[in-house]
């Protein structure tokens, strides 16, 4: 629990959830009127009628008509995409749980070999004193003792090996608890490594049985962001081939215009237009079918 609190790395990835979902809300605003007020002041110089000023108070209406259905198609992509990076962040927390726990069992299992180092070490040094005894009175030769004070060296150089191990593993941790690694105490563990000798473990769960539902793979974050990364695919393949088709805009704008401030809010000075386009793309330099190219091969790489 922890983990999944204070991981950096997982508060990432919430995050990058969170700006997915923006971005299909950014996406799909192109589907609406777009109003703005334009308010402004133009003061122009001419040679024969000289200085004279402006003031107006526009709204600017704007407006494609989604006709076939390309602008709601760059907006489901958008949505599938925020839909599979929030499968990520789910397979980003089964990841950090298991990896937190892979690394605690590690840990403890660097703590029980730390401590076979160290008893080795303190044996190998009773076995040295016991030949160097023997050695001081004759009783055995000096290469039995250069011998057994290379064995008390080895031991030496493997239970620093091994404490390295357990800071390393230690370190590793409470870095993935989001915690700044300093000492057991960020572990919130006070149990002294001595007792970890006594500790049974769990039984491991029995092993799964044939015959499981297919289904199954339905609940694995991975399988599903994939596949709805091969849906936004297909969307953005869709709505790059209906760009080849007309676009129909609707445009608006409205309000009063005037030489004096107080002229603008006279009614008599009210003006509007209201226009309506169509646009269809003749030649664009193979731009377009490029793009139907590139969104095809985006589909085969995500299938």
């Amino acid at each position: 629990q922890t983990g999944l609190t204070n991981n950096f790395d997982l508060k990432s990835a919430a995050a990058r959830v969170s700006a997915a979902r923006e971005l299909a809300a950014i996406v799909g605003a192109s589907r609406a009127p777009q109003l703005f007020f334009v308010p402004g002041y133009q003061r122009d110089r001419d040679s024969s009628k000289g200085e004279s000023g402006q003031f107006s108070a526009l709204f600017n209406l704007s407006w494609e008509l989604d006709v076939w259905g390309r602008i709601k198609a760059y907006q489901q992509a958008a949505l599938q995409d925020a839909v599979a990076v929030g499968e990520d962040y789910q397979a980003a927390r089964l990841s950090l749980a298991a990896r937190i726990a892979q690394v605690y069992f590690e840990w403890r299992e660097a703590k029980l070999q730390a401590e076979v180092a160290v008893q080795s070490v303190q044996d190998r040094g009773v076995i040295v004193e016991l030949v160097r005894g023997r050695f001081n009175k004759g009783l055995t030769r000096g290469l039995d003792l250069r011998l057994a004070l290379t064995d008390l060296a080895n031991a030496e150089a493997q239970a620093a090996e091994s404490q390295n191990a357990v800071q390393i593993l230690q370190k590793l941790l409470v870095t993935l608890l989001g915690r700044y690694p300093t000492d057991m105490g960020a572990l919130g563990i006070s149990t002294p490594a001595s007792a970890f000798a006594t500790t049974v473990l769990p039984q491991p769960p029995r092993a799964l049985g044939a015959g499981l539902p297919s289904e199954l793979l339905t609940r694995r974050p991975d399988v599903v962001a994939a596949f709805k990364r091969l849906q936004a695919a297909d969307q953005r393949l869709s709505s790059s081939e209906k760009a080849l088709l007309p676009r129909v805009t609707l445009t608006a704008a409205g309000g009063s215009v005037g030489s004096a401030l107080a002229d603008i809010v006279d009614p008599r000075a009210a003006a509007w237009n209201l226009a309506a386009g169509l646009v269809q793309p003749l030649f664009t330099g193979d731009r377009l079918q490029a793009d139907i190219r590139l969104q095809q091969a985006n589909v085969e790489e995500a299938y």
